[in-house]
């Protein structure tokens, strides 16, 4: 069977690689809306209490600054 059936062909045409989806403020890219727009919220929109003691860079989860902290150990 030769022939390929129209949504297939254009999931094929579609390269993967590539992020559809991009925030206007920092460049990043994402495969699903969603994803940018919850980026969007923890990155650029709420308010950062969080500061790591070593290097002063600021979060707005708590567990993204222990995770930070993690790598700074290592």
């Amino acid at each position: 069977r030769s022939e390929t059936r129209p949504h297939t062909q254009k999931q094929r045409q579609q390269p993967s690689h590539l992020p559809l989806y991009v925030c206007q403020e920092c460049g990043k890219g994402f495969p699903y809306a969603a994803d940018v727009l919850k980026h969007q919220e923890l990155k650029h929109a709420l308010p950062k209490p969080h500061r790591c003691p070593a290097c002063g860079q600021t979060f707005s989860l708590k567990s993204s600054l222990q995770l930070h902290k993690c790598n700074q150990d290592s």
